[in-house]
């Protein structure tokens, strides 16, 4: 099967999208796929090829969810009838509600580390493998956010922080 990965590529998920190309080397899946940037709407649906299966990757936070969301509606408007389209999401929104991503109409969920989850799922792919249905959300760490339990503030003279790679935030 013929894939094509297009990454919704902006300024803000550079480096994550970087790591996720490096775990996709690294497992040998970069050189079987083809790989394409878009930097907006018009370079995505440019990028589509209609004799692939094409997989739309965007990198969400929470600061941006609203945004991509509106922009995956728009989206799914303009390749509407198209048969062979995943809309897949990750990022640090995905870490934490993932479910809401699911809701918003994407096909597929990454949360947690997923450069060898991510590279599991196109391996499966490229190999002709089915997903099954209800596995929507692949989670590479070791509980989605809805089972985690948390520490309690009054036992720890700091609070928890939750560091993402290269935030443009610098958090």
């Amino acid at each position: 099967m013929k894939i094509r990965l297009i990454f919704y590529f902006t300024n803000e998920v550079k480096n994550s999208i970087s790591a996720l190309c490096a775990g996709l080397a690294y497992s040998g899946i970069y050189d079987k796929i083809d790989v394409r940037f878009a930097p907006d709407e018009d370079g995505i649906v440019t990028a589509i090829d209609r004799g692939s299966l094409n997989i739309i990757s965007f990198s969400i936070t929470t600061v941006n969810f609203y945004e991509r969301y509106k922009t995956l509606l728009r989206l799914k408007s303009l390749t509407e009838g198209y048969r062979d389209i995943y809309f897949i999401a990750g990022g640090p929104h995905a870490d934490g509600d993932p479910d809401s991503l699911l809701l918003a109409g994407f096909d597929f969920v990454f949360s947690g580390y997923s450069e060898e989850g991510f590279s599991t799922f196109l391996s499966r792919l490229l190999s002709g493998e089915k997903v099954r249905k209800g596995e929507k959300i692949y989670c590479t760490t070791s509980n989605l956010w809805r089972d985690r339990s948390f520490a309690r503030l009054s036992n720890n003279y700091f609070p928890p922080l939750e560091i993402q790679r290269g935030c443009r935030y610098r958090c």
